[in-house]
C-alpha cells in the first residue's frame, strides 16, 4: 500500500502544482498574504496531538460536509481572526487505518464574505467544494498530518490534495 501511495505522490506532485498556478500566481504578489494573520496564539504551532480546547478555534459557519471531507469557518477565541478549516480523509480500504489530515487558512474579512455567498442554503456547499479547496491554498497555513504533527505551509501543494475526497 506504501508503495502504491508513494507512487501517487508522485504523479499528483507533478500535477498539483500545474492546476493551481493560475490561481496562486494572482494572489501570490498580494500584500494580504505578506502579512501576518492573526496573534502569537492562533500563529503557534501546536504540540503534537492537540485537538479541542488545546486549539484556538471557534467553529461558527460548515460550508461542505461530507463524511470524508468537510470546510467550516472559524476564529482565534483570543484575537477573533477568521480562518477556513478543512477536514480531509482518504480511506484506507485495505488495512482500515484512514488517513486524516486537517488544515486551518487565515482568511480576510473580504474572504469570508464570499465564502458565505458561495455556500447556498441547504446546499451545504457541495457545488461550492472546488472553490473551498481552492482557498486553502491562498496562503501560509496550519496543517495537521494524520500523526498528529503540526506544520505551517506555504507550498502549493500539501500531502492531504494528492486524492480526491471520499
Amino acid at each position: 500500500m506504501n508503495m502504491i501511495r508513494n507512487t501517487l505522490c508522485r504523479i499528483v506532485a507533478t500535477i498539483i502544482p500545474i492546476r493551481c498556478k493560475n490561481f496562486l500566481n494572482k494572489s501570490s504578489n498580494n500584500e494580504a498574504n505578506k502579512r501576518m494573520f492573526g496573534c502569537e496564539i492562533c500563529q503557534a504551532t501546536p504540540n503534537k496531538g492537540a485537538c479541542g480546547d488545546d486549539l484556538p478555534f471557534i467553529y461558527t459557519k460548515e460550508l461542505h460536509f461530507s463524511s470524508h471531507s468537510s470546510f467550516l469557518l472559524c476564529k482565534c477565541r483570543y484575537c477573533k481572526q477568521p480562518y477556513l478549516h478543512q477536514f480531509h480523509e482518504i480511506i484506507d480500504w485495505h488495512g482500515g487505518h484512514d488517513d486524516i489530515f486537517m488544515r486551518w487558512v487565515p482568511l480576510t474579512d473580504e474572504d469570508v464574505v464570499k465564502l458565505k455567498k458561495l455556500v447556498s442554503p441547504g446546499d451545504y456547499g457541495s457545488s461550492a467544494w472546488n472553490e473551498l479547496y481552492r482557498y486553502m491554498l491562498i496562503r501560509r497555513r496550519l496543517v495537521q498530518q494524520p500523526n498528529g504533527v503540526f506544520f505551517w505551509s506555504d507550498n502549493e501543494f500539501d500531502v492531504c490534495d494528492m486524492m480526491p475526497p471520499g
